[in-house]
């Protein structure tokens, strides 16, 4: 599958037209990342990635521990979109290692350190036909490399998205995105005891982007329900 893909979409670096790379090392470095943890409502730095009341209310989160680039970069533009539709599932690699960077300066392995054996990561899961189109998952991929990194599992099979919505970038206004996007997760009931593997854990959902927020706050409240203790999100894009 990826040599008839190398055939028809080159690997070109999306910044300096490179060949080999979607994305080179030169490019990656002129990217401009954030420093520090912010709240993903109010835009406030906060302290070990911890949402105050009302902000918590809004977003379904506990805690968020994201992110290190901006979606206004149009670098960042290019490379997420790529990744995303033009089956340039490589990319999740250096984005990963951007993503674990930041999160070490961040404190978050010291942060886990204190909840180990509670915490599990799982990632935004896509609607059936759309991670078939797409070829993977996404948040999988960069889920891949945190689990892998920070040692902590990665449960890819808790949440399922069983609403076929359409692309929340392409809804625009914030209360149609929530619109959009509501009741559109559940609970796998194939899964091996999702339940089980959820109730009185720390559950950090993995995504990409953050924008609205709506996504990850109805799989936040669907976990949350199931028996979470605490919902944490991580993506490595945000508005």
């Amino acid at each position: 599958m990826d040599s008839f893909i190398d055939i028809f979409l080159p690997k070109v670096c999306l910044g300096c037209k490179t060949e080999g790379f979607f994305v080179c090392t030169e490019c990656i470095e002129e990217i401009s990342e954030y420093k520090y943890l912010v709240c993903p409502i109010c835009k406030k730095r906060s302290i070990d990635g911890r949402i105050d009341k009302s902000c918590r209310s809004e977003s379904g989160l506990t805690r968020f521990m994201g992110s290190p680039l901006s979606h206004s970069d149009k670098s960042v533009k290019k490379i997420i979109h790529a990744f995303k539709y033009q089956h340039a599932k490589e990319i999740a690699s250096p984005l990963s290692e951007i993503l674990i960077e930041f999160l070490n300066k961040n404190n978050f392995g010291k942060i886990i350190s204190e909840y180990k054996s509670r915490v599990i990561f799982v990632p935004v899961p896509l609607y059936n036909f759309r991670e078939r189109e797409r070829g993977f998952n996404q948040a999988i991929e960069i889920g891949n490399y945190l689990s892998e990194y920070y040692k902590i599992p990665l449960e890819e099979k808790v949440l399922i998205k069983h609403k076929n919505t359409e692309p929340q970038a392409d809804v625009k206004n914030k209360e149609e995105r929530e619109k959009n996007i509501a009741g559109a997760f559940s609970i796998n009931p194939t899964g091996s005891d999702p339940v089980g593997l959820i109730e009185n854990k720390i559950v950090i959902l993995i995504d990409d982007v953050y924008t609205s927020g709506a996504t990850m706050r109805e799989c936040a409240l669907t976990l949350r329900s199931a028996g979470a203790a605490e919902v944490w999100g991580i993506t490595i894009i945000r508005e």
